[in-house]
């Protein structure tokens, strides 16, 4: 299936924000404002998966605390002016909800090709044109430092996955790291390689370690001079009396910190004449400078999101997964660096930062292997339920051997259990507790929840399922649900294939559904094979109640289309549940002598006996209606001119078929009473009715043969 025209494009910015990071700040700012447009197109338009990412909320309380740390700023000016590459931080977002592994992947190579290019830039400046330390074209040493730390850190991953030409892309990138001479993000890309090796390919480390002693070895004393002075923290950043300073304003330091640049002002005057660099405004480590500016809730919030890191990390490692573990070790290089060195609030890398989140936050598509059980929750009517089937079988045919049951609503439970795609019902009226008690007893690998239901969602979440799949148009979706599927329930598309459409978090995309694979109880077809024994053939029943789920159709109208057809030679028979019976008596009172009258008479299941043996079934668009497709047989539908009650949306399926709607133009939705054409059912004439009944008895002179 071809790629949606958004997503064409989103990938095509995310490509240009990541070819962009080493050489423009504004390029960078251009396609992460540009992401952050799409993003919000599809979240209005819907479309594709938002899975959860376990930095999501955490990442937004840090960045909520940052900003409010502005606003209690001891010099509000100054820290406004520093937040303005705080969004390039935020890029997170988009990238955790517009795009797949398979993106994310491109997206890395290509970051690693633009650093590599920006290493040969700095390294070419530092051999032939004097500069002290190689840098990009728009930042200093330590920003391209540590991009080669990121790049470098995924070069070994893709190397670790029989990717050998990125070799020299790794050559040039430690070479790169060499001519910066970042003391910190020497250490920190030493032992960022040696875990991705470890985790990856561990046959291949002694061979790593001997690179390295030979290096260090080969080094001029001068390099290794400045390598110690960043565990000595001497030398000339002074990193002691820089952060021996910092730490004697926690005494004095406000719930919400000092405010973002605000350090200079308030660094003990005593503590600056003892340092070497005079400068304050880095304060070479991100704990001090959360703590410093934003204050101890932001601390706090800061350490959350690096113990998520290192979680996920180990999550990665459990399964294996090479791009989230080069990831992982690429974020374990920012924070060795980020205890040397301001690296967090550096725009060359806060974007990188967001990519890198992204990725280690990403789960692989869920697949469900033979034996597992998944669960369908749709509590809510029996059309619903029956419509709904269709998923099981699509599953099925995606992860052959898996189980899958449904949770309805107690009345409707009958709907699930003929459902030859079904394989146990549960009774999703149960009480909260006990709802979850169940789910759990049952141990499910992944549910998807059909009808948006609170209750529905809490039972998942408390029983612990894994993946929980369901809309994302919801706002208890971001808290419950793993995998939030962005699309509408607009009129245009059936019911099922709305549906199925929830499938996209299991890599099912389906254009069209197979109809309900419906059967009858061996009770029920000895019911209906002993109650319509003596009745004339063709068998035509109707069933003039609606349950209130449709504008309703006049009784009277059922009734006298019944009348004709007993005229003609048909068998009629009448059905419909206690709270139908008024409703049957005024089609009885029409329709005249010559109808069965099984109205009350029938439980579920010999109900659906009735409609398995009728030869046609009248009713309105409702769920016997969808039943009785279900089975094969051939159905006139009785539907209102609105769109949302509407054929397109809910025709039956599995048979043939007849719609009967009333010559009106349509409308989007029913307003009731309001309606100049209300009750426009009573338009219906019963001649259409006979009509249809007579279409689908016979086709080309004979019976219609079910399936």
């Amino acid at each position: 299936m071809k790629k949606p025209v958004l997503h064409k494009a989103a990938l095509i910015i995310l490509y240009g924000l990541c070819l962009s990071i080493p050489f423009s700040i504004v390029l960078v700012e251009f396609f992460a404002g540009i992401l952050f447009v799409l993003w919000v197109v599809r979240l209005l338009t819907g479309g594709g998966v938002i899975r959860r990412s376990p930095f999501s909320f955490i990442l937004l309380l840090f960045i909520i605390l940052r900003l409010l740390s502005t606003i209690f700023s001891f010099d509000r000016a100054a820290s406004i002016d520093s937040l303005g590459t705080l969004p390039l931080l935020l890029v997170f977002f988009p990238i955790n909800s517009l795009f797949n592994r398979k993106d994310m992947e491109r997206a890395v190579l290509i970051l690693v090709v633009a650093v590599s290019a920006a290493a040969i830039y700095g390294s070419a400046r530092v051999c032939f044109f004097g500069l002290d330390r190689a840098r990009t074209t728009y930042g200093g040493y330590t920003g391209l430092s540590l991009q080669i730390v990121v790049a470098s850190t995924f070069a070994v991953g893709f190397i670790c996955k029989s990717r050998r030409w990125m070799i020299p892309l790794a050559v040039v990138l430690l070479i790169g790291l060499g001519a910066c001479f970042a003391r910190s993000q020497w250490v920190a890309g030493v032992v960022a390689g040696i875990f991705v090796v470890a985790a990856l390919s561990a046959r291949s480390l002694p061979y790593l370690i001997s690179f390295l002693v030979a290096a260090v070895l080969a080094a001029p004393e001068s390099v290794m001079r400045r390598v110690l002075e960043t565990f000595q923290y001497g030398g000339d950043s002074s990193r002691f009396e820089l952060w021996k300073g910092a730490l004697s304003l926690l005494n004095r330091l406000p719930f919400m910190g000092f405010g973002p640049r605000t350090f200079a002002d308030v660094f003990p005057k005593e503590a600056l004449a003892r340092l070497l660099d005079h400068s304050v405004w880095n304060y070479h480590n991100d704990f001090l400078q959360v703590a410093i500016e934003s204050g101890w809730l932001a601390l706090a919030s800061l350490v959350v999101l690096w113990a998520i890191v290192f979680i996920q990390i180990g999550r990665a490692l459990r399964a294996r997964d090479w791009l989230r573990i080069a990831s992982g070790g690429a974020m374990i290089g920012l924070f060795f660096a980020s205890l040397f060195n301001g690296v967090l609030f550096d725009p060359m890398v806060m974007p990188i930062i967001g990519l890198l989140l992204a990725i280690l936050g990403q789960k692989r598509q869920p697949e469900l292997a033979s034996g597992e059980r998944i669960l369908l929750v749709r509590t809510d009517r029996i059309g619903d339920v029956v419509l709904t089937t269709p998923m099981a079988a699509l599953l099925k045919a995606r992860f052959p051997g898996i189980s899958v049951d449904m949770a309805t609503r107690r009345y409707a439970m009958g709907a699930a259990r003929i459902s030859a795609d079904i394989d146990d019902v549960l009774n999703g009226d149960l009480p909260l507790f006990a709802f979850a008690k169940d789910i759990r007893r049952r141990r499910y690998s992944a549910a998807v929840m059909v009808h948006p239901e609170l209750k529905g969602a809490l039972a998942l979440a408390l029983a612990g399922v894994k993946l929980r799949i369901g809309t994302g148009y919801r706002a208890w979706s971001p808290l419950l649900l793993t995998h939030r599927v962005m699309r509408h329930r607009g009129t245009d598309r059936h019911e099922a294939l709305l549906n199925a459409e929830l499938l996209i978090a299991f890599g099912i995309e389906a254009n069209e559904i197979p109809a309900p694979n419906l059967a009858a109880s061996e009770r029920g077809i000895a019911f209906a094979e002993k109650a319509l024994a003596e009745s004339k053939r063709p068998i035509v029943v109707f069933h003039p109640g609606s349950g209130g789920s449709v504008l309703r159709c006049s009784p009277r109208i059922f009734g006298e289309a019944a009348r004709a057809l007993v005229a003609d030679g048909f068998g009629v028979v009448v059905t419909g549940g206690e709270g139908d019976f008024d409703f049957v008596d005024e089609f009885l009172e029409s329709a005249g002598g010559g109808v069965l009258n099984l109205a009350g008479k029938t439980d579920f299941e010999q109900l659906t006996g009735i409609l398995a043996a009728a030869d046609i079934f009248v009713a309105q668009g409702t769920g016997p209606l969808h039943i009785a497709a279900g089975f094969g047989t051939p159905v006139a539908g009785i539907y209102p001119p609105s769109r949302r009650t509407g054929p397109d949306r809910w025709r039956p399926l599995g048979s043939e078929s007849r719609i009967i709607r009333p010559d009106l133009p349509e409308c989007q939705r029913c307003i009731g009473a309001r309606c100049r054409y209300f009750n426009c059912m009573d338009l219906i004439l019963p001649e259409g009715i006979v009509k249809a009944v007579k279409e689908l008895a016979f086709v080309k002179g004979a019976t219609v043969q079910k399936r």
